[in-house]
């Protein structure tokens, strides 16, 4: 059975509701300003959500706030190449419940609850989904979040910035793979793992520019917080003295353009390291990178550009590692380019997009 094509707006429940059925599609509609979830999905298996837009769901009130596309109880389900945004909670949210779920292609942004910085663009709860090729950005809270009782989860080939929180977050989200991923100019630490968020795998990402929430004072999104809450967490790559054990960082690339102290460019435990010699004594980042990443256009087009430094130089062996980009692109070996990465193919690109010459 297939629901497509339809137009929902200012519905008093749902817009869109699947409830314990199997072979399901949801393509192609507009839903909007709906008091509850604009698609909802419960007890479910074998679902497809696709090529929806999704917005306005829920109120900007305490208690009344409600995600774009919500799926509960779900397995075995595919949400692509949706565009979930200026709701009132995440734009996509997988319950704890929820697993075997591939989440690809889709964009969030403008997610916000409004009185209260909380929502991300993406919401995982669930375990064994796959996050990947999907852009998230100016969301009120971060980019991807994985929060207790998500676990196993694989999140590659995202592209996630100028969030008012994280660029991908991980609070008690053990065993997650974070792998060629593109994080720039989040507001706190770019990619968190904290809580007991133990055996992380963090490999390929290019994590630039994050935690500008320092002096001198960087306008943030509108709705986000003052840049100058010292409060906040800063820093690249951030790993807790709660998540260290398991945790591997290597063949990232970060690097920092505001280096206005405190630059903090890793935080590893309890302690923050400036410079990637210093985070090295770690034992961790032996194939780290730290530089300018070379994009297109910072901040509007974040492909790499001849030269790059991210250029073939990531490791293809490491386990979730795609054969293609965010885009789709296959991987190309650059004529020039000494190929300094490792695994069956030695010249994949570090990040979410591959060079094209």
């Amino acid at each position: 059975m297939t629901v497509s094509g339809n137009g929902v707006s200012g519905g008093a429940s749902y817009g869109i509701y699947v409830n314990t059925l199997s072979g399901i599609t949801v393509s192609g509609n507009t839903v909007s300003n709906t008091t509850s979830y604009g698609i909802n999905v419960a007890g479910s298996s074998n679902i497809t959500v696709s090529g929806n837009n999704v917005s306005g769901a829920g109120e900007h009130v305490s208690g009344s706030t409600k995600y774009g596309i919500k799926l509960a109880d779900t397995s075995g389900s595919v949400v692509s190449g949706n565009v979930s945004h200026d709701n009132s909670e995440a734009g996509i949210f997988l319950d704890a419940d929820t697993n075997g779920v591939q989440v690809t292609g889709n964009t969030t942004t403008g997610n916000a609850r409004g009185y209260s910085r909380a929502a991300p663009g993406i919401d995982v709860r669930g375990y064994s989904n796959t996050i990947d090729r999907n852009v998230s950005h100016h969301n009120e809270d971060s980019g991807l979040q994985f929060y207790t009782g998500s676990h196993d989860n694989l999140v590659v080939d995202n592209l996630s910035y100028y969030n008012g929180d994280h660029g991908i977050d991980d609070l008690n989200a053990p065993n997650q793979r974070i792998i060629g991923n593109t994080v720039w100019w989040n507001y706190t630490a770019g990619i968190n793992l904290e809580g007991t968020s133990t055996g992380g795998t963090v490999e390929n990402n290019v994590s630039v520019d994050n935690g500008y929430n320092v002096s001198p004072c960087i306008t943030p999104p509108a709705g986000q917080d003052d840049c100058t809450d010292e409060t906040r967490t800063r820093s690249n790559i951030r790993v807790d003295s709660n998540s260290t054990s398991g945790t591997t960082v290597d063949y990232n690339l970060t690097w920092l353009n505001n280096t206005s102290p405190p630059a903090v460019v890793y935080v590893w435990g309890s302690t923050k390291y400036t410079s990637l010699s210093a985070f090295r004594t770690t034992g961790q980042g032996a194939h780290d990178t730290y530089a300018d990443p070379q994009f297109v256009s910072t901040g509007s087009n974040f492909h790499l550009t001849a030269g790059s430094p991210a250029i073939d130089s990531a490791n293809s062996g490491v386990s979730g590692q795609t054969s293609t980009d965010l885009q789709g692109n296959g991987r190309v070996d650059v004529q020039g380019t000494p190929n300094s990465g490792t695994g069956p193919r030695t010249y994949d690109d570090r990040g979410a997009y591959e060079f094209q010459p």
